[in-house]
């Protein structure tokens, strides 16, 4: 087996037979590797599972360079909050339900896929933001894409408003797709000031939960 902590950032990638096609960006989660970019600019992903040796400072992979350049993908791999544990934090506590410990660690909940109680996909978790005065996570930032004109606009949903599905390994969040082209939103130029109470209870309010009292009295976001 691989030991993919000893694959590490501008190690060439050669072939079987032994010339370089590739040079490594880095790790993708714990599957998945990240080239560089090639000439034309773009980014190819290939899976570790090609890999056979790492020695001599060379990531060494099972099939000539034609093919492999072939079968690598240009698209990210999607991955659950499991294929991001870099720190071994689920090791163990696999079952058949999937890994669902009470605390999790916030960057592998990045990029996470997020869909409704109807399986529709809705997006993935850009952002995870916290409210410093009380130590809670107050909202999770979505990119919700793949919704008719909604493009790449983000939404603050408040982290009550997400629940966790072990068993696929994704979060669910009970609102109707076509109810979200109104859902209150901004672009990655224009963050609002969530701090604001008047912003706060138009969020809590579209997704049917309550803005939570800090150890200080006053409303949390």
């Amino acid at each position: 087996m691989i030991n993919t902590d000893q694959i590490k950032p501008d190690m060439p990638v050669v072939c079987s037979q032994d010339g370089q096609f590739a040079t490594v960006d880095h790790m993708e989660g714990t599957n998945t590797i990240k080239l560089k970019k090639d000439k034309t600019g773009q980014h190819h992903y290939i899976p570790v599972s090609w890999v056979t040796s790492t020695e001599g400072g060379k990531v060494k992979v099972d099939r000539p360079g034609d093919q492999a350049m072939k079968e690598w993908s240009t698209t990210p791999p999607i991955m659950s909050y499991e294929d991001r544990d870099t720190y071994g934090i689920y090791k163990g506590r696999l079952n058949k339900d999937g890994p669902g410990p009470q605390l999790m660690g916030a960057d592998t909940l990045l990029g996470n896929d997020v869909y409704n109680t109807k399986d529709e996909d809705l997006g993935d978790i850009k952002e995870i933001m916290l409210d410093m005065a009380s130590g809670r996570v107050a909202y999770a930032v979505l990119s919700f894409g793949g919704i008719l004109t909604l493009g790449e606009k983000l939404f603050a949903v408040p982290w009550d408003a997400l629940k966790l599905d072990k068993k696929n390994k994704r979060f669910t969040l009970d609102v109707d797709k076509e109810r979200l082209k109104i859902a209150p939103g901004f672009d990655s130029g224009h963050w609002p000031d969530m701090a604001d109470e008047t912003w706060s209870k138009e969020v809590h309010s579209f997704y049917g939960t309550k803005p939570y009292s800090s150890e200080f009295g006053s409303s949390c976001h």
